[in-house]
């Protein structure tokens, strides 16, 4: 989180966030969304 924060604090405007692969099991990629959406987006989202 700190690397995104500084490339924020540099300038960066926009960010593509590729999910996990569907073959993976659903677990993991249920927690792997799960932290993207509590962890990363609010990052993205914060001023």
């Amino acid at each position: 989180m700190q690397r995104l924060r500084r490339l924020i604090g540099l300038g960066l405007s926009h960010v593509t966030v590729v999910g996990g692969s569907r073959d993976i099991d659903s677990p993991v990629r249920e927690r792997s969304d799960r932290l993207v959406a509590e962890e990363v987006l609010p990052v993205l989202r914060s001023p």
